[in-house]
């Protein structure tokens, strides 16, 4: 049974990841009573960031920059000057996080399988329900100031897709997962009255109606040369390959001097013309599965500024509404991720919903933006690098909107 502190001096923030609930699901579970939780709360249009990256939407959350100054920049990336793939962990953040900067201004701070978060289980959930009492066990002593959690649950079992036309959400909504995670925060919210939430997720997920497999499609348009596959493992990559795909639909070209085994030259024409024959093949193999109408090839100058570009994709397929994105990379079987891919609807769009008694959490525009309403909020003396913490004008103009 949760406690409540006797203190009544402290400025608590709770933030909840539930990654792959849409905002609709949502809305549709608060609207019936499913969810018990969110009455006062208030939906912000949050903007998201292309791919659509549960991993470095959370680098971006905790860091309170975008990718191109935090290093994050999908699920898995590349090992500088090899071929060699790695799931994103503390150290590779270039940028402190919420976390350590809120603990070294004095705040007791508790995690629960966060992304980025050192001494953390971030392994899969185990069941929501596991999840939701480790929560409130975490709460239980009232010693902290902000909580910090996440499950994974939405993302690894996906809601079942509507049928085609339906705008009946019952069939989602009535999920127990959902009744679950709204008795865990109902019962904070009664217990501390005065605790600001902040409800996070990156992205609402479903099965996938149609799966675009991008390597595949550069191996048989002469792009990629492994000698078997797939699955496929890039460290057998040939020399004579000029481009590649990363999971979220993350496409690179293999550029001499950043890649050991380099091809296409960085500077002059070359890299230009490669990028337009990349983007004519890739619109052709889709067309010819009828997919040319669903998804937006858009290049990193677009998506991406700071100092870390040389580690961003040239160019990033994003997928339209049942689309998924399956690059079938042996490696990421390893690291855990999906063997069966997920779509992610309104993937620009970000949910962020508000529980703020001083309305102090309420002014959130973009994912970057969460780190200094937090420190604000607690009174965090500590100070964050914040250069790089505006969305690139493209970026901002495609994330905003939707629901």
């Amino acid at each position: 049974m949760v406690r409540s502190s006797r203190r009544s001096d402290r400025r608590r923030v709770c933030i909840v990841g539930v990654d792959g609930l849409g905002r609709d699901d949502w809305a549709q579970a608060v609207e019936s009573g499913v969810l018990g939780f969110g009455e006062v709360a208030s939906e912000e249009s949050v903007a998201g960031q292309e791919p659509p990256s549960a991993l470095a939407a959370w680098a971006s959350v905790l860091t309170g920059v975008t990718p191109g100054y935090h290093g994050v920049f999908g699920s898995l990336d590349r090992i500088p000057r090899s071929y060699q793939l790695y799931r994103p962990t503390p150290r590779n953040l270039k940028r402190a996080n919420l976390i350590d900067v809120a603990r070294r201004s004095g705040c007791e701070v508790k995690t629960l399988g966060v992304p980025f978060a050192d001494g953390n289980d971030t392994k899969p959930d185990q069941g929501l329900e596991g999840w939701a009492s480790r929560l409130l066990e975490e709460c239980s002593d009232g010693d902290w100031d902000m909580v910090v959690a996440r499950t994974d649950s939405f993302e690894r079992q996906p809601l079942p897709r509507l049928p085609s036309g339906s705008r009946d959400r019952s069939s989602r909504t009535d999920d127990h997962r959902i009744e679950v995670l709204g008795q865990a925060l109902a019962e904070l919210q009664t217990l501390y009255p005065d605790l600001s939430f902040l409800i996070l997720s990156a992205y609402g997920a479903e099965p996938a109606a149609r799966v675009i497999r991008p390597n595949t499609i550069l191996a048989e348009a002469g792009w990629l040369k492994l000698p078997k596959g797939p699955p496929w493992n890039l460290s057998n990559l040939d020399h004579h390959s000029t481009a590649y795909a990363l999971p979220e639909g993350r496409l690179y070209l293999n550029l001499a001097g950043r890649e050991p085994k380099g091809s296409v030259s960085p500077v002059g024409r070359s890299m230009g013309q490669a990028l337009e024959r990349l983007a004519a093949d890739l619109h052709s193999a889709l067309e010819a599965e009828s997919q040319a109408g669903d998804h937006q090839l858009l290049p990193a100058s677009e998506l991406y500024e700071g100092p870390w570009l040389s580690l961003a994709p040239e160019m990033v397929l994003v997928t339209g509404e049942g689309t998924g994105i399956d690059p079938e990379l042996g490696v990421a079987l390893e690291h855990g991720r999906r063997s069966s891919p997920v779509s992610r609807r309104t993937a620009s769009s970000f949910l962020c919903i508000a529980c703020s008694p001083d309305g102090s959490l309420h002014d959130i525009s973009t994912l970057p933006d969460i780190l200094p309403a937090v420190m604000t909020h607690l009174r965090c003396h500590a100070r964050a690098n914040l250069i790089g913490n505006a969305l690139p004008d493209r970026s901002r103009r495609l994330a905003v909107g939707g629901s």
